[in-house]
């Protein structure tokens, strides 16, 4: 009987003597996630005040091409890293974290280089009004740094390191908050402000953590070439995305009409705070989604998944019911029009965050070439989709294409998976 007693008391300690820590560390993870949210719905009245449609349109459709050009310059080594993370000795992790963090500045550098190069002559054969300088210049050389400052987050995250995450989010949301503020409403530099003020805040941090990340530039060749040839899949997934998260702002400014494609931005941006909700309740859970996924605890990993869903399904309801309000209340009355197009844009986090869980198995599982091939044939769909709607009812056919291409990445990427699982099963059991 004390022997009985002795066994249920150590099992109660082991599953519950960690809870406080866990919970104090979700909290920070959760806040830290929230600080975004926070400085968005500040910043919105402000950035309402002295940003106009132009240059809510302008801010758009430049940002609208990070889907493409993130993968290029990240060259998606994080989940290279998130993959290895808990799988190898402390020595190799240091290692392997000195390379990828030495292989975003280098290489990230240099693709930065011929991405503005092409992104030049694009913007000379396929006029749409806004010039390249200075606005590509301003958006899209801040993408290394803002890599680095990215895998530096997700290290701390990795490594449970939540106050550490949390003072570090505060920090950075601090600074992008001030210089907003500067740049577009005390300077009033209008959209090159707003592109400007992201800018600066990603170089000061990038650079900062990157030392923090490494002592000096270090490239590992073994490790270098496991990262490029797991990754390599990944990256051509990832500009794929630009389909889904990027061509419609493209499409639409064909249309050269500054005030929707600033009320389409304005919604886009609300249906973004939808998001960062999901984001700041995935976020406190990722490194035990990893950890759970990469030890084959399957049942916990199914658990998680189900309580993102549920929590996102909640949200975006609460959303969609007050959306005007919401819109009317942090853009001072000036873009409440947006709230139709934020509405529809909201349900898109749903059927996203089904894609998300289902993606992060593929490629946890190694599966990354599936991860591409099911890419391309949803790619094919999706910007078939995003045509006919766009032609025949313009901004708001494109608010129902960016829900329902999520719905066929889901579809897609769904049946591939089940159909490896299977294929892998038949194989044990032959």
């Amino acid at each position: 009987m004390n022997n009985m007693i002795s066994k249920v008391l150590k099992l109660i300690s082991v599953n519950l003597g960690g809870l406080p820590k866990k919970l104090a560390n979700a909290s920070m993870y959760f806040s830290a996630s929230l600080v975004q949210v926070v400085v968005g719905l500040i910043l919105s009245p402000i950035l309402s005040m002295h940003l106009g449609h132009r240059d809510f349109a302008i801010v758009g459709y430049f940002n609208s091409f990070n889907a493409l050009f993130v993968p290029l310059t990240s060259f998606t080594l994080s989940s290279f890293y998130g993959k290895h993370y808990f799988v190898v000795n402390q020595a190799q992790r240091e290692n392997m974290r000195k390379t990828i963090a030495s292989t975003l500045l280098v290489f990230g550098l240099a693709s930065t280089v011929v991405i503005l190069a092409i992104f030049w002559v694009y913007t000379r054969l396929y006029d749409t009004g806004y010039g390249f300088f200075p606005y590509a210049l301003l958006c899209y050389s801040n993408l290394v740094f803002s890599n680095i400052y990215a895998f530096y987050l997700l290290n701390l995250r990795l490594s449970k390191k939540a106050t550490n995450f949390l003072w570090v989010n505060i920090a950075h949301h601090g600074a992008y908050l001030l210089a907003m503020i500067l740049l577009c409403a005390v300077l009033k530099f209008g959209a090159a402000g707003s592109l400007a003020g992201t800018s600066v805040v990603s170089l000061v941090f990038g650079l900062f953590f990157f030392f923090k990340l490494t002592d000096r530039i270090r490239l590992d060749k073994k490790i270098l070439k496991d990262a490029l040839r797991f990754c390599w899949p990944l990256i051509l997934a990832g500009c794929i995305d630009y389909f889904t998260n990027g061509v419609d702002r493209a499409m639409l400014a064909g249309f050269k009409d500054d005030v929707n494609l600033g009320l389409y931005s304005i919604a886009l941006r609300f249906s973004g705070y939808i998001y960062m909700f999901y984001a700041a309740i995935s976020m406190t859970l990722e490194p035990d989604f990893f950890q759970a996924l990469s030890t084959k605890r399957y049942g916990r990993m199914v658990k998680i998944s189900l309580g993102l869903i549920l929590m996102n399904l909640l949200v975006v309801g609460a959303f969609v019911v007050a959306a005007p309000l919401i819109l009317k209340i942090l853009t001072v009355g000036r873009y409440t029009a947006a709230s139709r197009l934020a509405r529809i844009m909201a349900l898109k986090n749903i059927s996203a965050s089904v894609f998300f869980i289902i993606s992060t198995v593929i490629i946890i599982k190694g599966y990354t070439k599936v991860a591409l091939i099911n890419k391309i044939v949803a790619a094919v769909f999706v910007s078939s989709l995003f045509r006919f709607l766009i032609s025949k009812y313009q901004f708001e056919g494109a608010a129902w294409g960016q829900v329902l291409s999520y719905v066929v990445f889901t579809l897609v990427s769904g049946l591939f998976l089940v159909y490896k699982l299977a294929q892998k099963k038949r194989l044990k059991s032959a």
